[in-house]
């Protein structure tokens, strides 16, 4: 029985959000994404990921590199873009660091960025 990628992600952000609480970036979009914190964090040492399709990348929430605060309610921000189109970016403001965020449509040539928090 295969699983589809939608699914083994979902499991996935369940089990991780759960166990270590941590902010969870989900890219569930044909094409790699990449993250950058720009606020909330320790300069210089804040999260950074590159993505791909149906993949994910997480910080605890305790990690203070991550998360200045070390509070789970701690506030961070990110920039979500694309190397090869620098003209667009979205940004994404004070989030909690316990949060799970999926980024369901990312075109910047397009300058589409749809995403959900929960």
């Amino acid at each position: 029985m295969k699983l589809s990628h939608k699914l083994i992600i979902a499991l996935l952000s369940l089990f991780i959000i759960n166990t270590s609480y941590a902010f969870q970036f989900n890219n569930n979009t044909s094409q790699r994404i990449y993250v950058t914190q720009i606020a909330g964090g320790k300069i210089g040492r804040m999260f950074k990921a590159q993505i791909n399709p149906y993949d994910w990348a997480a910080c605890n929430w305790q990690d203070q590199d991550c998360n200045a605060s070390s509070r789970r309610d701690g506030l961070v921000s990110f920039e979500v873009g694309d190397p090869a189109y620098l003209a667009f970016h979205c940004i994404i403001s004070n989030i909690r660091a316990d949060n799970l965020l999926t980024i369901t449509q990312f075109d910047a040539k397009q300058h589409i960025c749809k995403y959900a928090v929960s």
